[in-house]
């Protein structure tokens, strides 16, 4: 077991739950079969974070310092201290006869796609919907299932995680001799992909900039 501190990158499994036991969230592929969840299409494994860079919600991110790698924690966050605020400006009254031409029959709790964002029906009645934009979330208390794994030392996977989390890059990233090496990063870009690298993973010396045909 190994203290957990600010500026570690850990290795982490979790599960979010409602505070009535439904799962929303989770890392782990036994977990959600455990859940009857598992969607054979998707990729589990433990997320990378850098501790005390808000890489994940703040108040797990404070709750980690100090605390032991293998252990298991559970905590409890309140909707005051989320990130899924409700905004009354999201609930919106619509005309349901384009749903209608398209064969839709909307019933409250249905969720619909809506101008590209995700909707959740309120209610219906004769022509309109009401309709909420708000994040699933939004107000509700939440409780996560924590399991920090270990601290994770190998040069590549920070380099990836950073990557990810700041900038959902997924390119190849090459690291040698403290020099990265980063492909297709548009220019307006650059130089803030570089000053993060290099503050959050200290081998990087140098950051390189490539185009890949």
């Amino acid at each position: 077991m190994v203290k957990i501190k600010k500026g570690d990158f850990l290795e982490l499994d979790y599960i979010g739950k409602l505070t009535n036991g439904q799962v929303f969230d989770l890392t782990n592929r036994d977990d959600a079969e455990k859940f009857n969840l598992l969607d054979k299409n998707a990729e589990y494994k433990p997320r990378i974070i850098c501790i005390g860079e808000n890489e994940i919600l703040k108040p797990i991110d404070d709750f980690l310092i100090g605390k032991d790698t293998g252990k298991s924690y559970t905590l409890e966050i309140k909707k005051e201290n989320t990130k899924w605020k409700r905004d009354s400006s999201l609930i919106k009254v619509i005309n349901s006869n384009a749903l209608k031409q398209q064969n839709i029959k909307p019933y409250p709790g249905m969720s619909l796609v809506i101008d590209n964002l995700i909707a959740r029906v309120v209610s219906v009645s004769g022509g309109r919907l009401v309709v909420d934009f708000n994040h699933p979330l939004a107000d509700k208390d939440v409780v996560y299932e924590l399991r920090p794994l270990k601290i994770v030392d190998d040069v590549n996977e920070k380099l990836k995680a950073v990557m990810f989390s700041h900038f959902s890059y997924h390119e190849n990233i090459e690291f040698k001799n403290g020099k990265v090496t980063l492909f297709n990063i548009p220019k307006e870009f650059q130089d803030k992909v570089e000053k993060r690298l290099k503050e959050l993973v200290k081998e990087v010396k140098t950051v390189e900039f490539k185009e890949k045909k």
